[in-house]
This record gives structure tokens, sequence and C-alpha cells, in this order.
């Protein structure tokens, strides 16, 4: 979100950029009085004072977040001294208010798993030139004395 101080900055320059505007125009600004902060609207010619005076400041706009998935409705929007307010954001990025699985990027659908190879060949079943060991040998049809 930007600093105040960003606020105030674009705050003069808007005013100072608009001094050719005709008379009577205003503008809202955020105004520090002795117990809070509140929207006033003051001429074009009265801004820079007040921001030089009392550190007004432009007003955020906020955008609505009705599914609270962070991005914001572009349709929506309120001006507010405060950079939070619940149930809304500073961005107007969302797709879709009404389904927080739609945010500011379109649904892409991942490629299909690549299709299967052919089976390797089964290991060999001798370790180089070593050939596998005998069959166990029996006794006269009897098995194999345990080890």
């Amino acid at each position: 979100m930007n600093s105040n101080l960003t606020r105030v900055a674009v705050a003069v320059l808007m005013a100072t950029s608009m001094q050719v505007a005709a008379k009577g125009e205003k503008i809202d600004v955020c105004h520090h009085s002795r117990y809070d902060v509140h929207v006033i609207t003051v001429s074009m010619k009265a801004v820079n004072k007040h921001i030089q005076n009392h550190g007004d400041f432009l007003p955020y706009t906020l955008y609505q977040d009705s599914d609270y998935d962070g991005f914001g409705n572009a349709d929506v929007s309120i001006q507010s001294c405060v950079d939070y307010v619940d149930g809304y954001v500073d961005n107007d990025t969302d797709l879709d208010d009404t389904d927080p699985n739609v945010t500011d990027q379109p649904v892409v659908t991942p490629p299909p798993p690549p299709a299967p190879t052919a089976m390797p060949p089964p290991p060999p079943t001798t370790f180089g030139n070593i050939p596998p060991p005998p069959p166990p040998t029996t006794f006269g049809g009897a098995p194999p004395p345990p080890v």
C-alpha cells in the first residue's frame, strides 16, 4: 500500500499541476483534525495549504472483496482515509467477486501427463560375466540340510 508520504506527494503534484483548473474546482482530502481524520472537500487553490499545514492526504481507493480472496471488484469502490476497511482491498483485479476460487488469474488447465513408454527390459540375472549360482543340491530327494 502507498504510504501517506507518497499520497501527500501525489496530492502536491495533482494540486500543482491543476493550478490552471477552473475557478471553483474542488477535491476531497483526508483532513487531520484535533480528534480524528475525516474527508473534507477543499478548493484546488487551498489543497496545497491543507497538505503543508495539516498533513492532509488523498483518500485511499478501496475495492469491494465480497468473497474475501484478497482480490477486489473493479465495479464497486469506496474512498477512505484508512487503508483497511473490512471487506475491501486495495486492488481491483478479481475476475469474479462471488467465487473465492476465481481471482485475478484465468483458470489454466494443466497439460495431460506424458503417455506411458514401453516397459523397460527386466534386469539381468547375472552381474557382468558371473553366471548365476547353481540350484541347491538334494540328497536322494531329501531337502538340503539347513545352513
